[in-house]
């Protein structure tokens, strides 16, 4: 499952900001109300425990209520989390967090947002640029211009002739320098590669053009190799401890023994996208 992003999600519930363990975590969807409404939704909340599971739901803006299944009173809204001797199994949620230095992890590409919406206003800009370059605005001094000017026509001014003291003149309104927004638009990318150390040969110096060695593009990976490699130990630990809780749930509810084992080691290959082979 998906962190909550305001309608749907996993939210998971620490006893502080520093401490490790999760009291319990809410997992919140919705779907169609097909009992009562075909057109209604209901949003479906389920909260677990180490040793219960408890259901709830909201049907439209109305308030929580206990759940109980469909046809009503099918399902228990509290249902039992332990083993055969009446032991909490534990929270069926393992947190995979990315980055954080607390509970929650961080998303690779919030330092890069900010980059990234001047990036693409700067682009809006080379866009309206290049429309005016390619159809520029005219403007005509003493005289009245056509209503429609195409590439080539000649503009008549003054049919009769210009009489003394009197000017007119016809010239087209100069658009942006193209080149120095393109050139705005390389540094923010440039950036953007720096910041989320995201390697790519366009973000070298030299952009497509460059002419790094092969050793250089490979010290341009060392950045991301870290970011994958302390992923790596993170996402590590989760899945050591996703198999214990399999080994928990398949001792309560299999209906064959857990193999005999001491603990689970998350072995990976390597980072490297370069190597000798």
């Amino acid at each position: 499952f998906r962190s909550y992003d305001g309608k749907t999600g996993v939210i998971p519930v620490y006893k502080s900001r520093n401490r490790r363990e999760m009291v319990f975590c809410l997992k919140i969807w919705q779907e169609d109300d097909y009992k009562n409404d075909s057109t209604a939704i209901l949003t479906r909340i389920n909260v677990y425990y180490p040793d219960r599971v408890e259901k709830y739901f909201i049907r439209g803006m109305g308030g929580i209520d206990q759940w109980t299944g469909a046809p009503e009173g099918s399902e228990e809204p509290v249902q039992a989390w332990t083993d055969r001797r009446g032991n909490p199994i534990g929270i069926p949620i393992i947190h995979f967090r990315n980055a954080g230095r607390q509970n929650f992890g961080r998303s690779e590409i919030s330092t890069v947002l900010g980059v990234q919406d001047a990036l693409n206003r700067t682009f809006y800009s080379l866009i309206i640029a290049s429309e005016l370059t390619g159809f520029p605005i005219y403007k005509a001094l003493g005289f009245s211009a056509p209503d429609a000017i195409t590439p080539g026509a000649i503009v008549e001014v003054g049919k009769d002739g210009i009489g003394n003291g009197e000017t007119a003149d016809f010239d087209m309104v100069n658009s942006g320098d193209l080149s120095q927004l393109s050139l705005v638009l390389d540094k923010f990318t440039n950036r953007i590669g720096t910041i989320s150390r995201t390697p790519a040969p366009e973000f070298g110096a030299g952009g497509a053009a460059d002419s790094a060695s092969g050793e250089a593009l490979k010290q341009r990976e060392i950045g991301l190799l870290g970011k994958v490699e302390r992923f790596m130990s993170r996402a590590g630990n989760a899945w050591e401890d996703a198999l214990v809780l399999a080994a928990r749930v398949t001792a309560a509810y299999g209906k064959k023994p857990v193999p005999a084992f001491r603990r689970f080691y998350a072995r990976w290959l390597p980072a490297e996208i370069r190597n000798d082979t």
